[in-house]
């Protein structure tokens, strides 16, 4: 078999030099970019830190580089950082999942613990001061067994 042009060495068992580039991008059929990432931190006290690093770097895959998507990324950062303080403090795990994702006008940050969280006689969750001002809107739901923390933060 002789290497054509557009076929690279190693298909036809040569080698390629590393690193090997392919000149088109391949698109492969019912395949779609999704815009989710799913991401565990430690149950610990270092736990808002390590959410907020991680997330600065998804969020700068997801979103484009501009001015307005770095006030995004800050009120999320902000969020979660929030969301994973309270969240360790209810976890029985040595770990806590964090996700993120976003639609068309939100970017939505949510964190998984195994209890409920404090209420206050009005309904409101003891400590969400910072998801409260940021966040276009936030809850709390049960998802097979397990509580989830969320806020969703608009995107300007």
């Amino acid at each position: 078999m002789s290497v054509t042009p557009d076929m690279p060495a190693a298909w036809d068992g040569g080698s390629l030099p590393l690193p090997y580039v392919p000149q088109k991008a391949m698109t492969l059929e019912g395949l779609g970019i999704t815009h989710r990432s799913r991401f565990a931190v430690s149950a610990t006290a270092e736990a808002p830190m390590q959410a907020r690093t991680v997330a600065s770097t998804v969020l700068s895959l997801m979103l484009p580089a501009t001015e307005a998507s770095a006030v995004v990324t800050r009120q999320v950062q902000a969020c979660i950082t929030e969301l994973s303080g309270i969240a360790y403090t209810r976890a029985m795990d040595s770990h806590l999942l964090c996700e993120l994702w976003r639609d068309s006008g939100h970017v939505f940050t949510a964190v998984q613990h195994h209890e409920p969280l404090p209420l206050l006689p009005d309904d409101t969750v003891i400590g969400l001061h910072t998801v409260r001002s940021l966040a276009d809107d936030y809850g709390s739901h049960l998802v097979d067994g397990i509580f989830q923390m969320w806020a969703a933060v608009r995107i300007a």
